[in-house]
């Protein structure tokens, strides 16, 4: 990832331009609407929700001299806020596998500055989570003693390894998955999905949006059907599937993780099959039989340990980890000479 530290970097859109979130904007509303402000805020829950849209639009809402409690979208501010050149907006995104120290310190620099023209700063930091310690207790010892003018954003999807210290000093709004109602009729508009397509893809994303998105550009099916068939031959043929697997994602960390986006649904769905759960639940619902064929040769307790370690797989690509490797490491354990050395 590209570390920034950038002039306004917002790209917002109103806050009725993010169905299903009409409880998150409602509290942005009431806030700006009343116009006193918590020194910072903790954006939290699943990755790809639209924490960073929102956050712009958040502070689009701040800057409107035009709207209470939204945005117009045609003063100044806001067409300054959608073309990125707004003055008093920043947003640090992380460089590799951290926010970097000295963009964290040019950040705190200019919070203290007063701002150009709006009555607030917004600072937003994505993920902020990837600060490392130095970083951290720089922003703690701001929100110790914080600056009047100055608000600051923190967006993450674990929120457990925010610095216990930072996150009380946040007021916390949650993110939570979207209905998959709300996520298909998105898709189906912004797609022209067929129905039965956009609602199978809302539930493969487990109402995430971005992740919805991001996968809507492929072909979401015919991928998902191949990790299945990648299950079933692991099931019975073994390695040479799992280094075909892990060669084709070699050097790139982009398909090792939508390979694993498609995985773990995949690996839930076995899981409540082999454990007798209501089909309904199930996210591959289309595929309930291909499911439970390609993975019969599996124990509930084999299942389990591959989605928590294809979860865990997932979350190590975001830190750059090697993509080969991380393949290697959840399919491995399926393969029968595997099973049959680990006895």
């Amino acid at each position: 990832m590209q570390a920034e530290c950038r002039r306004g970097a917002g790209q917002a859109v109103p806050f009725s331009d993010f169905p299903g979130y009409e409880q998150v904007t409602q509290v942005f509303r009431r806030i700006v609407s009343r116009g006193t402000y918590h020194p910072a805020y903790l954006f939290h829950g699943p990755s790809q929700m639209g924490k960073r849209r929102l956050a712009a639009a958040f502070a689009s809402a701040i800057f409107c001299r035009e709207v209470e409690g939204d945005f117009c979208g045609h003063c100044s501010a806001c067409r300054r806020m959608t073309s990125g050149t707004f003055p008093d907006y920043r947003l640090i995104k992380q460089e590799g596998a951290f926010i970097k120290i000295e963009h964290t310190r040019e950040m705190i620099g200019e919070a203290a500055i007063q701002p150009h023209e709006a009555p607030k700063k917004v600072f937003v930091l994505d993920p902020a989570d990837r600060m490392r310690i130095e970083a951290a207790n720089s922003l703690l010892k701001v929100l110790e003693e914080p600056f009047p003018f100055s608000i600051f954003i923190l967006i993450t999807s674990s929120p457990h390894a925010i610095l216990p210290t930072i996150e009380s000093r946040c007021q916390k709004i949650r993110f939570s998955p979207l209905p998959y109602e709300t996520v298909a009729a998105q898709l189906m508009e912004a797609h022209a999905l067929e129905p039965s397509a956009a609602e199978t893809l809302a539930r493969l994303c487990g109402g995430r949006p971005g992740l919805a998105e991001e996968l809507a550009k492929g072909d979401f099916l015919a991928e998902r059907d191949k990790v299945i068939e990648v299950l079933a031959s692991v099931g019975a043929d073994g390695e040479l599937e799992v280094f075909r697997v892990s060669h084709q994602v070699r050097g790139s960390r982009d398909a090792a993780q939508r390979f694993f986006q498609l995985l773990i649904p995949v690996l839930r769905d076995a899981l409540l099959l082999r454990q007798g759960g209501d089909p309904k639940g199930l996210l591959n619902q289309d595929r309930q039989e291909e499911v439970r064929s390609a993975t019969k040769k599996f124990t509930p307790e084999e299942l389990l340990a591959a989605w928590q370690d294809a979860t865990e797989c997932s979350w190590n690509l975001l830190q750059n980890a090697s993509a080969p490797t991380q393949i290697e490491r959840v399919l491995l354990q399926l393969c029968p000479v595997e099973k049959a050395r680990a006895r």
